[in-house]
């Protein structure tokens, strides 16, 4: 940070330099300067009786008597003290910008590799997302094919019962009209008995009201019987054909919907495996990482429901420095985010990035606790690279590299970076 002074140009007046000649003097650098007339109050005051000289040692006559720049930009005040010139400067420069660029061609060698990686991880994720909304789109269409299915299926069932109905009353009329049948014809075979007992005799005379009774009893006995419906075996025919029909559809549907169910257990069978897959080893990771967080803690990762883990949820038990293990939701603040904090590394673990950012996940962490995550952040950062938002001090004494904000006294936030490495140890300073 520099200081800046503001000259009010209506009131500074500076003096007016002596007129120098001589060996190595090459002017008053009021002269040699070009600027608006406007200001010459300004460059009068700022310049004053400084001379511009080709040299010091061309001059050395004059060191203490007058302000002088050499054209090497070495600097001698009126007083006598001498700073030295820009060329030196420059050279340190110019070295220090050497390493600076090499720094930021190696970081945009890295930066490229960084988006490289990045661009294929994304093609890949855009990947996998094709795929997982694809099986969610077929998964889709077979519970509706399912469902359509199953209507299908009871509307079959549905007819079926209808035809079963309709030829179990066929038959019973079949009965009925064959057990009448063989009723009527055990009458004609008994009239018939009862006329050859009445071949060669004579006719006699008949009563004719016991006829006539005789013929009424026959007749009621006639009405007794309901009307015989002589289409009865024809239509029982064609519904017989129409129910086989249906059958045949009601099997072909069944053999279908097993084929879809069978899918579909496949997909879950898939899922279930891929899931566990996944959880086993994060939970072998959690149990690992807790106790480096934590020093004699135990964590462990379990399903709420083991037989069907995707039906239920994920749960976490911790026992923080060898307390009675329990549930998250006895645990203090600190005791959460470090069980939180332990979860996320295993997760990590299982899939590895090139890159994190973390946001003050560190805040509620003690001093002790605090080494113990810097600890495990530095394993981390051998294989990736990590950008941490902090304001704890003994995780930020451990950084690689610092960027921080801070406030102008024109109200805007200034970025600083600085390299750790560069820091001097006993003064705090930049080498």
């Amino acid at each position: 940070m520099g200081r800046a002074t503001f000259l009010p140009i209506n009131k500074v007046k500076g003096p007016r330099p002596e007129p120098r000649s001589g060996n190595g003097i090459v002017g008053p650098a009021r002269k040699l300067v070009s600027f608006d007339e406007r200001y010459s109050n300004v460059f009068s005051y700022v310049l004053g009786n400084t001379y511009i000289v080709s040299g010091l040692k061309e001059v050395r006559g004059l060191v203490g008597k007058l302000r002088m720049v050499s054209l090497d930009g070495d600097v001698a005040e009126k007083s006598g003290a001498i700073t030295g010139g820009f060329k030196r400067r420059r050279k340190t420069a110019s070295s220090e910008i050497d390493e600076y660029v090499k720094s930021r061609d190696k970081l945009l060698d890295e930066i490229g590799e960084i988006q490289l990686q990045t661009s294929e991880n994304e093609k890949e994720l855009k990947h996998k997302k094709v795929q997982s909304e694809q099986l969610g789109q077929d998964f889709e269409g077979f519970q509706k094919e399912r469902e359509k299915l199953q209507e299908n299926i009871n509307g079959l069932k549905l007819k079926r019962d209808e035809f079963s109905s309709r030829r179990d009353n066929i038959r019973r009329s079949i009965g009925d009209l064959r057990i009448e049948k063989a009723r009527v014809d055990a009458g004609l075979t008994d009239l018939q008995i009862s006329m050859q007992k009445f071949e060669g005799r004579e006719m006699q005379e008949i009563d004719a009201d016991k006829m006539e009774r005789s013929l009424s009893a026959i007749k009621r006995q006639m009405e007794k019987i309901e009307p015989v419906n002589m289409k009865a075996i024809e239509l029982y025919k064609v519904s017989f054909a129409d129910f086989e029909s249906f059958n045949e559809r009601f099997t072909k549907l069944q053999e279908e919907r097993n084929v879809v169910l069978e899918f579909i257990e496949e997909i879950e069978l898939k899922k279930k495996g891929v899931f566990m897959e996944v959880f086993d080893k994060v939970s072998e990771e959690f149990s690992a990482i807790f106790p480096r967080l934590s020093v004699n803690g135990e964590g462990v990762l379990y399903l709420e429901n083991g037989e069907d883990p995707l039906s239920g949820g994920l749960n976490i038990k911790a026992s923080p420095a060898g307390k009675k293990i329990t549930g998250l939701e006895l645990l203090s603040g600190g005791e959460k985010v470090v069980t939180a904090l332990a979860f996320i590394f295993a997760l990590q673990r299982y899939k590895p990035a090139h890159f994190y950012v973390l946001d003050e996940v560190d805040a509620a962490l003690d001093q002790n606790n605090s080494m113990r995550f810097i600890n495990l952040l530095t394993d981390i950062m051998k294989d990736s690279q990590v950008l941490l938002v902090s304001h704890n001090n003994a995780v930020i004494k451990k950084a690689d590299r610092l960027f921080g904000v801070s406030m102008t006294d024109g109200g805007t936030s200034q970025l600083v970076g600085m390299d750790m490495s560069e820091l001097d140890e006993k003064g705090g300073q930049i080498n």
